[in-house]
């Protein structure tokens, strides 16, 4: 049951990210031109946002109780069934497979980035120095490590916590050069951008097999980090000239070293022709004022949250024909009426609100519910074991109204009672698993259920 809910998480999650990477993909030209590369980070971050948090299916889940079983469209939003918990099982374990899979890259990318930095070695006094003086240029408190090593390609930045700068062993920096080289990878620690990075590639981890996110989420993120990093150094603190001279040098003398969980000043020969073309238009651009980006991030921001709501609608289209088709219901004989202190239990009753489930520390909860007639509303998950029971005691107002009160199995069968009044019923258990209680009113009118569940 828990992974039916989870498929359609990130059904609705996949869907919202991989439409956010499209609308930044079609203004990203506009932002190039413009050099907003401030505002393109920005977005980027709002998109990297939006591949991890499930906007979309929180949505649809507030909404689902926000109606409170008015309506219909919603009422059995992601419910399980035995074939779509099969299926969704199955692309369970498909998804984790691929995570792994996925993953082998980057790990590998990080123990070769380890046994990098541990054939490093400290750099001599006056290039601490000019470390110590770019730190109080650029204003970064962080504790720097400044190191270099043979095998090192070219200029990097390693570690989140405990940053350090490498450099190769085997070229010679001038004291100007060297400047340009430190002040651009203090610029990343203090953009964030190998946090930035981190969480873009946790995302693309967890997004393995949308093509969309695979292929562009990364790939924007280096280069735009790298564009912020570009026009903040030559802007505020190096001469663009011997800038543009470093860059190039390391072009021609230098092969790219590229890493998962570093920045590197090139990462590859090719870039340093679109970097520099960049910064060009950057110099000649008017700085993009404070209402224009606010006004776009607003824009972007509410466009995502469209989608995000039609993804959500769209996966519950999408479920509710195979709900439909799929569902099986085991119908038991209604049990005579116990002791009314049996339906109140222990439980505060009177503090739950109108569409509220108040669930307690047993794994029983209350609710208080109004369904329209063909709906049906259901609690949230909770554990129970093999041999244990679930008693259902609702009072159904008006108590001429027929309705199904029952649990959903674990592997999405529903098992039920059909009542009305006063419904009192206890349900073996004999699976272990998650298990949600319902009410669905068969009726012709409105009603309103009031209940206790352990």
């Amino acid at each position: 049951m828990i992974w039916t809910d989870n498929f359609f998480l990130i059904l609705i999650t996949t869907l919202t990210a991989a439409i956010s990477l499209l609308i930044w993909r079609a203004i990203e030209k506009s932002l190039r031109g413009w050099g907003g590369d401030s505002l393109a980070c920005m977005l980027l971050i709002c998109s990297i946002c939006l591949h991890l948090i499930p906007v979309g299916y929180l949505m649809i889940d507030a909404l689902t109780w926000i109606y409170n079983g008015r309506s219909l469209f919603l009422d059995v939003a992601f419910l399980p069934t035995p074939f779509l918990t099969y299926v969704t099982h199955g692309l369970a374990i498909l998804w984790v497979v691929g995570m792994i899979w996925h993953l082998r890259g980057y790990v590998y990318s990080a123990y070769m980035l380890r046994k990098l930095v541990r054939g490093c070695m400290p750099v001599e006094q006056k290039e601490h120095e000019t470390l110590k003086h770019c730190l109080e240029l650029t204003g970064v408190r962080k504790t720097v490590t400044l190191l270099k090593g043979y095998a090192v390609h070219t200029p990097m930045l390693v570690g989140v916590i405990r940053p350090l700068i490498l450099l190769p062993a085997d070229r010679e920096y001038t004291k100007e050069e060297l400047e340009c080289i430190l002040v651009h990878e203090l610029m990343h620690i203090r953009n964030g951008d190998l946090v930035v990075k981190k969480l873009a590639v946790i995302a693309e981890d967890i997004h393995w097999f949308n093509p969309v996110t695979r292929h562009l989420l990364l790939k924007s993120v280096n280069e735009w980090t790298e564009y912020r990093c570009d026009n903040s150094t030559c802007a505020n603190y190096v001469d663009r000239k011997i800038y543009y001279e470093t860059l190039l040098s390391n072009a021609v003398i230098q092969t790219g070293q590229v890493g998962t969980y570093n920045t590197a000043l090139l990462e590859s020969s090719t870039q340093v022709t679109k970097r520099i073309k960049y910064m060009e238009v950057k110099k000649r651009k008017k700085k993009i004022s404070k209402a224009a980006a606010l006004l776009l991030t607003c824009t972007f921001i509410l466009i995502n949250g469209t989608a995000a709501l039609a993804a959500g609608f769209g996966s519950v289209a999408l479920h509710r024909p195979v709900y439909d088709a799929t569902v099986v219901r085991i119908r038991e004989p209604l049990q005579p009426p116990k002791e009314y202190e049996e339906f109140i239990g222990n439980d505060d009753f009177s503090s739950v609100s109108e569409g509220e489930v108040k669930q307690n520390e047993r794994g029983g909860g209350c609710f208080s519910w109004v369904l329209n007639p063909g709906a049906t509303l259901k609690s949230p998950v909770f554990a129970k074991n093999s041999g244990d029971t679930i008693r259902i005691s609702v009072d159904i107002d008006p108590s001429s109204v027929s309705v199904d009160v029952g649990i959903v199995q674990p592997n999405g069968s529903q098992t039920y009672i059909t009542g009305s009044g006063w419904i009192n019923h206890e349900f073996s258990v004999t699976q272990t698993g998650s298990y949600k209680v319902f009410v669905r009113n068969t009726g012709s009118e409105a009603i309103t259920a009031n209940g206790y569940y352990r």
